[in-house]
């Protein structure tokens, strides 16, 4: 009989297992236009999103961090291998160990928020029984307060971005042709744009309140994300504008439904400290 808190590893793994089979399947070469986006909003949304779960569970817990850290890249290289197989069924310009690296970036530029709220705030990922247990703990909620203020930090974060990169416009496309500019981009934005909605999708409260605003928040960033893109590579994307708007849609409702797993298995944000014993004259 395997316990309540470890239920989550067995649904976890077999929605890994599927995603990745679907991955595989999926021909990104056929179909319509529209076809061609979804295709792209459900391969990208995938490896993005499954990357930010894998790095909030490295961060955040449950379970031991000495197994967690290792599995949750072997996750990562997982979905890397599965896009790998991907190219060379159904064929298309092999990209294999940029889209890896891109993850690997994106993993790693989420630790330090991530493991920042975790050592200052004491915030971890614990499921509802754990909770009610630890009499010893002094248990406060991850509310609406902390969630708005990482996503005004991330708001900055975008307007300084907005700012900033087309200063460096002509070193970039000296460095990298427009293919690779889009996908370093595009990972490096995803790892922004997915930690409000990450935290929002978690909250013990309010959640749906929450992730609307997170959503909000993806929906401007998208339209930055293209204007930026213009300046760095001289012309619009590939598929024009739509293309951001499936990729970060497709990135938010795959993280939407792995959290949605999480969720429903008992597991949500907690920020626990021990008691300080209290001193009497």
């Amino acid at each position: 009989m395997i316990a309540r808190k470890n239920r989550v590893y067995l649904w976890m793994s077999g929605a890994i297992a599927l995603n990745c089979m679907l991955m595989i399947a999926l021909n990104l070469n056929r179909g319509t236009a529209v076809l061609e986006e979804l295709s792209l909003a459900f391969m990208f949304g995938s490896l993005f999103g499954h990357t930010t779960v894998a790095a909030a569970w490295a961060a955040l817990g449950p379970g031991r961090l000495i197994g967690r850290v290792p599995l949750s890249l072997a996750w990562t290289t997982l979905l890397t291998a599965a896009y790998g197989v991907n190219l060379n069924i159904h064929g298309g310009p092999d990209e294999t160990l940029l889209i890896g690296a891109v993850l690997l970036v994106q993993w790693a530029l989420l630790q330090l928020p991530l493991w920042t709220l975790a050592i200052s705030q004491g915030l971890h990922l614990r499921h509802v029984d754990t909770v009610n247990q630890s009499g010893d703990m002094r248990k406060n909620q991850f509310g609406l307060r902390q969630l708005i203020i990482v996503t005004a930090g991330v708001g900055v974060l975008l307007g300084i971005g907005r700012i900033v990169v087309p200063h460096y416009v002509e070193e970039l496309a000296q460095l990298a042709d427009d293919l690779v500019i889009l996908i370093v981009f595009l990972g490096i934005a995803e790892a922004v744009l997915t930690m409000p909605l990450l935290l929002a999708a978690l909250l013990q409260r309010r959640a749906v309140f929450a992730v609307l605003l997170a959503l909000v928040l993806i929906g401007a960033a998208t339209v930055l994300e293209c204007q930026v893109l213009i300046m760095v590579g001289g012309k619009s994307p590939p598929l024009g504008n739509r293309l951001f708007v499936a990729i970060n849609s497709g990135t938010a409702v795959m993280l939407l439904l792995l959290l949605t797993i999480v969720r429903l298995n008992g597991y949500s944000l907690t920020i626990s400290r021990v008691q300080q014993p209290t001193v009497t004259g």
